[in-house]
């Protein structure tokens, strides 16, 4: 909100802006700014989807809150500047070193590229874009809105990182802003993605109608050595009878929901008869697209992918794995990568632990019974200091296993947002990676959203919510399988 630009402009200028740093898994963050903002995206009709580069470690070692706020600002103004096409969020880590920093082994340098399609930027404006109360020009701000002070706070929180943001533009033909922030490496961290040697025998097909999406998508594929094809959904069938005649048959096809149930149980039959290798099927549907997913399963799919796509989640439903050494899978059907983490593959055999922190005891039962109804177990703490005090003591036995937080944001005493501030500071101080935390808020404004989000919170839920909402949730975070209460497999692989 403009109240918070300018108490943040506020700080900055005098002096007292202060960043603290903690470790936070970098995918996590981006792909809340992502999940926030998709919505404003559809709205406009434009297509919103992100990528990470082989290499990017997956815990970094900085100040969350203003690295999220950052990349909120670049996205933001991206969508509102773009009426047609898109934007392109890439995330990366560049020139790592050897310096030692707080908490981490090593540092590196954090690239935020948000690229868009939109209406561009003179080059005589470009030298004022960074200056407070300042937009490209006073028709735009009449247009558009906005107060010119979203990108002159990020420059600054940049610097303050070590950091900078450029810009390159061309009027009509959109912009690209780039975001370095000099970030340290938890000493727990891992390549996010990996380039594997021989993954160019695994072959992926997308036939996807939505050409932003179905490039970055294959362009992250084969930044690991898959080999990827990208058609449109009206396109698949020449692209499998191709594959086909150079005698590199299909592993794997994504297919677009919007083609509908029939189209795209006729692609996964021809890939399926033209392989003699089993053929994994996927569907890529709208955020409220699950009520469909009966026909894709009845249509021999395996699995479904929820937009705007979570890149780690795209290799997992392909049957592929971030680590080394991944298998495809032996045969089609609801299943993950066999080498996903043994604590991981745990979780597919039990409901997924969620803690519910709700001061409200008609709402906390309400909000119990439709977790449980998904096939959640469901921990009630009835304040913020008590689900503070309940994960320390987990913590210190050394079994802190929930999948998610849900966190009412307006209680008594320690609020949802102290709540979740103390629950950083907790698992940062214990080393271990922090379960998202979804605020749960009567509130549904765009506001609300946005200032539960900068104040650390990973995503929002509107009271009351229904089964479906929850399970979008948990299949957005937790990505693993959604198990029932009698231990089956509900619906594809989340």
């Amino acid at each position: 909100t403009i109240i918070d630009e300018i108490l943040d402009l506020s700080k900055i200028e005098a002096g007292k802006l202060e960043i603290h740093p903690v470790p936070f898994p970098i995918d996590d963050c981006a792909q809340s700014v992502i999940e926030l903002l998709a919505p404003k995206a559809q709205e406009k009709g434009l297509e919103l989807v992100w990528r990470i580069e082989p290499g990017l470690p997956s815990i970094l070692f900085g100040d969350e809150t203003r690295v999220r706020q950052i990349l909120l600002n670049l996205v933001g103004n991206a969508i509102k500047f773009t009426d047609q096409g898109g934007i392109i969020v890439r995330v990366a880590s560049e020139a790592p070193e050897a310096h030692t920093a707080p908490g981490s082994a090593r540092e590196t340098c954090l690239l935020l590229e948000v690229r868009d399609t939109g209406i561009g930027i003179a080059p005589a404006q470009l030298s004022g874009l960074f200056a407070e109360f300042e937009q490209a020009d006073d028709t735009i701000r009449r247009k558009r809105g906005g107060t010119g002070l979203g990108l002159a706070i990020s420059r600054r929180l940049a610097r303050a990182m070590s950091g900078d943001i450029t810009v390159s533009s061309e009027p009509g033909r959109g912009s690209v802003f780039t975001a370095r922030l000099k970030l340290g490496i938890a000493e727990t961290a891992r390549p996010l993605l990996l380039r594997h040697a021989g993954s160019e025998t695994f072959q992926v097909l997308l036939a996807l109608d939505t050409p932003l999406e179905r490039d970055v998508l294959a362009e992250s594929l084969r930044s690991i050595g898959i080999a990827a094809d990208a058609t449109p959904a009206v396109q698949a069938d020449a692209a499998i009878a191709g594959a086909n005649a150079a005698d590199r048959a299909y592993d794997a096809i994504l297919v677009d929901a919007g083609a509908g149930a029939d189209r795209a149980r006729k692609i996964l039959a021809q890939a399926r008869a033209a392989s003699h290798r089993p053929v994994r099927g996927v569907v890529l549907i709208d955020q409220l697209g699950r009520n469909s997913l009966g026909d894709f399963r009845t249509a021999g799919f395996d699995a479904y992918l929820i937009r705007p796509v979570r890149p780690l989640s795209l290799m997992s439903q392909l049957g592929l794995a971030a680590a080394p050494d991944w298998p495809v899978p032996s045969k089609p059907g609801l299943q993950v990568a066999a080498t996903k983490p043994a604590d991981a593959t745990a979780k597919l055999r039990h409901a997924r632990n969620i803690l519910l922190v709700e001061d409200n005891d008609i709402n906390a039962l309400l909000a119990r019974r439709v977790a449980e109804r998904a096939g959640c177990h469901v921990l009630h703490a009835k304040c913020g200091a008590e689900a503070v005090a309940l994960c320390e003591a987990q913590l210190s036995r050394g079994d802190a296993d929930f999948d998610l937080v849900l966190m009412d944001i307006h209680m008594p005493g320690m609020d949802g947002y102290e709540a979740t501030s103390g629950l950083k500071r907790l698992y940062a101080s214990a080393g271990q990676r922090m379960p998202p935390i979804v605020a749960l808020t009567a509130n549904a404004f765009a506001e609300d959203r946005r200032r539960c989000l900068e104040a650390g919170l990973d995503d929002f839920l509107a009271k009351p919510f229904d089964r479906s909402e929850l399970e979008a949730m948990l299949d957005t975070w937790c990505g693993t399988p959604l198990v029932s209460r009698d231990g089956t497999l509900e619906e594809f692989a989340a």
